[in-house]
């Protein structure tokens, strides 16, 4: 497990309810993620969120088999999504995208970005994601929505039509100091709305960066 003082635990913790932009650094296995997952517990959601988030998994079809923990979870429990693609998802996979149906229409699938309303998307190794895709991420997460075209018929004409889709959530990040100078030098411009957090090698005890209720 890697050290993290206190203080940078309750100013992520913040981060991440602001919905703002964080970035990790830290060699592998010194717990970032797993940070990430103790931290997500304590989030919970606003009511117009919840319904949202819900909305999401349901036109993804995730109301079921795979997705039917996660479902539970926001429902019952109010709590936040937690996704973390890999860095080999795609950019329509992370931002939506609108999928032509067998018999005829169209149907908007929602993303990741979708997927993570009102929690945590947290990409690690960030670095690998393809360019595309982090850039369509980061427009996401900055505007708070994404935007689609989809062709709707109203009194028997078809055209498409431009819509929006919310999605507010905190982006966490996360690599080693290598892969953060491979993303500095390929998007310079995001690094002055980030947040750094290092973690360094070393063992604590799991339970010792955790905050108190009076720090939260």
């Amino acid at each position: 497990m890697g050290l993290i003082h206190i203080s940078s635990v309750v100013k992520l913790l913040d981060a991440i309810r602001g919905k703002q932009a964080i970035i990790l650094v830290g060699k592998p296995g010194t717990g970032k993620t797993m940070l990430i997952r103790h931290l997500v517990d304590v989030l919970g959601m606003r009511p117009e969120d919840q319904q949202q988030a819900l909305a999401y998994y349901e036109a993804a079809g995730l109301t079921k088999d795979s997705g039917m923990q996660a479902v539970r979870a926001i429902y019952n429990y109010n709590a936040a999504p937690f996704r973390a693609p890999h860095h080999t998802c795609s950019r329509a996979g992370l931002e939506g995208s609108v999928v032509k149906l067998k018999e005829s229409g169209e149907k908007w699938m929602p993303g990741e970005v979708h997927l993570a309303h009102g929690g945590i998307l947290f990409l690690d190794e960030v670095d690998e994601f393809r360019r595309d895709a982090f850039d369509a991420t980061w427009s996401a997460w900055k505007n708070k929505e994404t935007t689609y075209r989809k062709k709707m018929t109203h009194g028997g004409i078809t055209e498409p039509v431009e819509l929006q889709a919310p999605c507010q959530f905190a982006l966490v990040m996360a690599t080693d100091q290598r892969g953060l100078d491979r993303l500095r030098q390929q998007h310079e411009d995001i690094f002055s709305q980030l947040q750094i957090i290092e973690i360094h090698p070393g063992f604590k005890d799991p339970n010792s960066f955790w905050p108190s209720a009076s720090e939260v």
